[in-house]
């Protein structure tokens, strides 16, 4: 998983058994996080993840889908932004 919108983050992670790895060589990870394609920043799934916390998606289009204890790793080797 690399450059990702985080529904479909959430909604792989949840595909995969809630485990999951997320390896970049950039950030963009945080960029999307921090509100590229919405109007606020979304960490959501990142926390419920680090922290094994009960994870739930739900849309109209795709049904509902959720998992106990996610756990998401991720690899990203983020450059200095100058």
């Amino acid at each position: 998983m690399d450059d990702e919108t985080l529904e479909s983050l959430s909604k792989t992670l949840i595909e995969q058994g809630g485990r999951l790895l997320q390896a970049a060589a950039e950030g963009t990870a945080f960029e999307i996080a921090g509100g590229r394609y919405a109007d606020d920043e979304n960490f959501d799934v990142y926390l419920k993840a680090h922290d094994g916390d009960y994870l739930r998606t739900g849309r109209i289009g795709r049904g509902r889908q959720s998992h106990e204890s996610p756990a998401l790793s991720c690899g990203l080797a983020v450059q200095p932004d100058e």
